[in-house]
């Protein structure tokens, strides 16, 4: 790996022209949320942070394209997107998320691009040595490098389209398991690899080199190690102050050293959407929305409780002035509202007719009840999957 925090060969991100004209970013800042004219934004680390919160409170992840539209198509260029997230109510998956999050952070001076990346899931024929398995090339990442010189090489893994349990801050492009029991530090001149906060206590997230599943490369003839030349993101729900030794679970594994550019963006939604390995997109309607929370704040359908080895965590002034988020999620008929490991609240919902009414409702999704006729007769409908229940 390279110098810590650098691209694997130390590259140089050049600014790139932005898809969005300077009006077209100044409506989108007003639509996250975020109230400074674009003229005084500075594109640092502190603004990215902001930018990635307020993105991810203000776009849900979203598939709904794919079910409940005559086309049944998830749009995915710069002006499709700007039209559906911007000036609609609607949200998308990554290619969406982040791809308009690209865009937005060239418009705002950010020197960035983006890479690809492989979700690891339960594999479709599990045998006792491998449960899981990589999807293709269906995640979408984004780098960044925000600091000044003489650190304008350092770079950070920003990530706002994965949805449930994917990270919410920029991460240093740096190892995390160096020393398991610290935070990464992102000051100039003393930048080190390790874990970040997630989305609610405990929850954390890290990256380490790392390798793809049943890789045809090898350190050295007959060695049975491939080179660890790719990064896992990982996230950790261990309770536990510093020191607390911790389980993480590989989300999935993305490259630096392949640039994504649009046209493979295009290709790998469409991939996404349409054939066998991205099935659960098309068999599953998927909602996710995030929202602001305070860390002990009380709700109507139930109460956040947290150990006391949790709330340990919370004793300086830097990580009690961080953002945190709940989420809703709809994953086909069930709606949660979660808040960390806490869930307050869960639907199950009995028609298309009700399950529009919930994501307009509660996740701001711009659909009618008039838009159930056009999952009639598809996998994704409720109606049939309650037909087909045994």
């Amino acid at each position: 790996m390279s110098t810590t925090g650098h691209l694997y060969d130390s590259s140089y991100i050049r600014h790139v022209d932005s898809p969005y004209s300077p009006d077209q970013v100044e409506i989108y800042l007003k639509k996250i949320g975020y109230d400074i004219p674009l003229r005084d934004i500075t594109p640092n680390l502190e603004t990215l942070r902001t930018l990635m919160v307020k993105h991810t409170i203000a776009f849900p992840m979203d598939n709904s394209d794919l079910h409940y539209t005559q086309e049944h198509h998830m749009p995915v260029t710069p002006q499709g997107l700007y039209q559906r997230m911007v000036i609609g109510t609607k949200g998308s998956y990554c290619f969406g998320l982040n791809g308009l999050f690209l865009g937005m952070l060239r418009g705002l001076g950010y020197r960035a691009y983006a890479g690809p990346g492989r979700v690891l899931v339960p594999a479709r024929n599990p045998t006792p040595d491998q449960s899981f398995e990589y999807t293709s090339m269906s995640h979408l990442v984004i780098f960044v490098q925000p600091h000044p010189k003489p650190y304008e090489r350092v770079t950070y893994l920003v990530d706002v389209g994965f949805g449930g349990t994917g990270p919410l801050r920029p991460i240093l492009l740096a190892a995390g398991d160096v020393d398991e029991g610290e935070r990464q530090v992102t000051t100039e001149g003393a930048f080190k690899g390790g874990w970040e906060w997630g989305t609610y206590p405990p929850e954390r997230h890290r990256i380490v080199p790392g390798a793809f599943l049943n890789s045809s490369l090898e350190t050295r003839p007959g060695s049975g190690h491939p080179p660890l030349r790719d990064w896992h993101m990982q996230v950790s729900h261990t309770p536990g102050p510093a020191g607390t030794k911790r389980e993480w679970q590989t989300l999935y594994t993305f490259t630096d050293k392949i640039e994504y550019l649009q046209w493979d963006i295009d290709a790998s939604s469409l991939s996404v959407s349409t054939i066998a390995r991205g099935a659960i997109f098309q068999r599953t309607l998927v909602c996710l929305r995030r929202f602001l929370v305070e860390l002990d704040e009380k709700y109507a359908g139930g109460e956040v409780l947290e150990s006391e080895d949790v709330r340990s965590l919370f004793g300086t002034k830097e990580e009690g002035n961080l953002s945190w988020v709940g989420k809703w999620t709809l994953m086909g008929d069930r709606a949660t509202k979660r808040v960390g490991g806490s869930v307050l609240e869960e639907r199950v919902l009995k028609s298309d007719e009700e399950r529009l009414e919930v994501m307009r409702d509660v996740f701001g999704i711009g659909v009618n009840v008039e838009d159930a006729r056009w999952i009639v007769g598809r996998e994704s409908e409720l109606e049939a999957q309650e037909q087909a229940a045994p």
